[in-house]
């Protein structure tokens, strides 16, 4: 499968990260040592809902079901919970993959910076972001 970058995906497994020179750095902006993040908190106990996987128990649709979550999540923790069916994540997941549910065919999963590009620009369920950042996975706060 190609992606909107041009570089072409292998099967099955976590694909490598791609990354975009474009994409905004939240270390451009923020410095990461003098933020006070807790070591853990449970934005979930605010749900009112069970959300579901979103078809990821059987497709590869991580990236259009990590969307679905993080939309509910921040919608119940900024005002109130927002539905979202999965069939607009499955719908989501096949715009962007090709994926037949008929056929089963080119269920390979989604690159996450072309999930992010698809949100902002087209929106999930009518729900879009504005913005996304690459954070390092490393950083020392």
């Amino acid at each position: 499968m190609e992606n909107t970058t041009g570089q072409v995906k292998g099967k099955g497994g976590k694909p490598k990260a791609i990354k975009d020179p474009r994409s905004f750095k939240v270390t451009d902006y923020l410095a990461l040592h003098q933020l006070q993040i807790p070591d853990a908190y449970d934005w979930t106990t605010v749900k009112k809902s069970a959300w579901g996987v979103f078809g990821n128990d059987s497709l590869n649709n991580c990236t259009c079901a990590a969307a679905g979550h993080m939309i509910k999540c921040w919608s119940a923790n900024a005002s109130t919970e927002s539905e979202i069916s999965e069939e607009a994540i499955l719908n989501t997941y096949i715009t962007l993959s090709k994926y037949d549910p008929i056929t089963k065919q080119n269920d390979d999963g989604v690159y996450m910076i072309d999930a992010l590009k698809y949100w902002r620009k087209n929106g999930i369920d009518q729900h879009h972001i504005r913005v996304f950042a690459t954070v390092p996975h490393d950083a020392k706060l």
